[in-house]
């Protein structure tokens, strides 16, 4: 009879171990589309022939309103590209973002909208552009100075060629050294997080194809993970590292309120303390990272 109670001891103290971790895996991963990229910047060193395209299997809607966000940081003088679409049927980009030593060009179904914001090299600039047309214009925020374009109905179409660090095939050549990080479009002009993904394209390796050279790692980043959950490189691509492999992983979790109450009563099942957001409603969720120590294997 001894024995039976500490079996059944020894399998509840083991499941009250082993669940609640198990549960939080189960419950609370990360869901959506493969890898974030928020580890890592994309470098493009020899123009079109390093440049992104947006797969073929997303498929673009036509876009009335739209937010589309990129860092840009330039390595050389000369014309730049960030991003270039363009619709089949179009003859010249529906929406891009290019530049040069004299400002940025914003073009906008056919049309080219200049301005003058000058961007110093080898240093991280935001763009943001807001395209609203039930008050028929858009905004360009470089950084924090924002300018406003009236504009006429303008409809950017769907079903387009959606290329970064280069033109959609009409200026293949110009396309100067840069880096890019956080290309992410939205559907809507709302205010988005810093590190919010975009709801139509994302800074995501399953919406893009790319070359495996032009990864680059760097905790230095403003989304990177905190440890080396991002080091390894999405399934398939190659990366550049900019630091040292890291000893520990970390998995980054998004958790209902009511899951957590539920690991920490399996944790504690005699404890009196209550969960520290209990007064949190049970469908509100809880960032956390899970971090998994593990000593470095010896080179061969």
């Amino acid at each position: 009879m001894l024995c039976g109670e500490l079996h059944l001891w020894t399998v509840t103290a083991a499941l009250r171990q082993g669940l609640p971790l198990l549960l939080l895996l189960v419950c609370c991963a990360p869901r959506g589309h493969g890898d974030f990229l928020g580890s890592y910047s994309a470098e493009f060193t020899k123009g079109c022939n390093d440049g992104w395209t947006l797969k073929e299997t997303v498929n673009l809607p036509s876009l009335v309103n739209l937010t589309v966000c990129v860092s840009v940081k330039l390595k050389a003088p000369g014309t730049w590209t960030a991003f270039t679409y363009k619709a089949d049927e179009s003859k010249n980009y529906d929406l891009a973002i290019k530049g040069n030593q004299n400002g940025i060009h914003v073009w906008l179904k056919g049309k080219d909208y200049k301005f003058t914001n000058i961007m110093s090299w080898n240093i991280w600039h935001q763009i943001c552009l807001k395209v609203n047309m039930i008050e028929k214009g858009f905004t360009l925020d470089v950084s924090g100075a924002s300018n406003w374009t009236s504009v006429s109905n303008i409809t950017v179409p769907g079903r387009g060629k959606l290329r970064l660090g280069c033109g959609a095939g009409l200026d293949d050549s110009d396309s100067k050294k840069l880096e890019l990080y956080l290309f992410r479009l939205w559907r809507d002009t709302g205010n988005h997080s810093a590190c919010e993904d975009g709801n139509a394209v994302g800074w995501n390796s399953d919406y893009w194809d790319f070359q495996n050279k032009t990864l680059v790692y760097d905790t230095s980043l403003s989304c990177s993970l905190p440890t080396s959950v991002s080091q390894t490189a999405p399934i398939g691509h190659n990366r550049v590292k900019r630091e040292g492999k890291p000893s520990s992983m970390t998995i980054p979790l998004v958790c209902p309120v009511s899951i957590l109450s539920l690991v920490w009563g399996l944790m504690h099942p005699l404890s009196l303390v209550p969960f520290p957001h209990s007064r949190l409603d049970g469908d509100k969720t809880v960032q956390m990272f899970v971090q998994f120590h593990h000593k470095p294997s010896s080179a061969q």
